[in-house]
């Protein structure tokens, strides 16, 4: 699994590492030091041999 988010001018903001366990729950952790308060998207990417699947969702930061 692989986690990108980008702010919404489509700029990367954190590459996040992912569990490579497949067919399983995952959580993943954004340390948000650094972060500002607004609105980012998710690109969340799991595959495995056979096939891909790619879901972008939308995250709000608020501090």
């Amino acid at each position: 699994m692989r986690i990108k988010i980008f702010d919404l001018a489509g700029d990367l903001v954190k590459e996040l590492p992912g569990s490579s366990q497949p067919f399983t729950d995952n959580e993943v952790r954004w340390d948000l030091t650094g972060v500002q308060s607004g609105v980012y998207l998710a690109r969340i990417e799991a595959k495995n041999s056979r096939m891909k699947d790619v879901r972008i969702i939308k995250i709000a930061v608020v501090k």
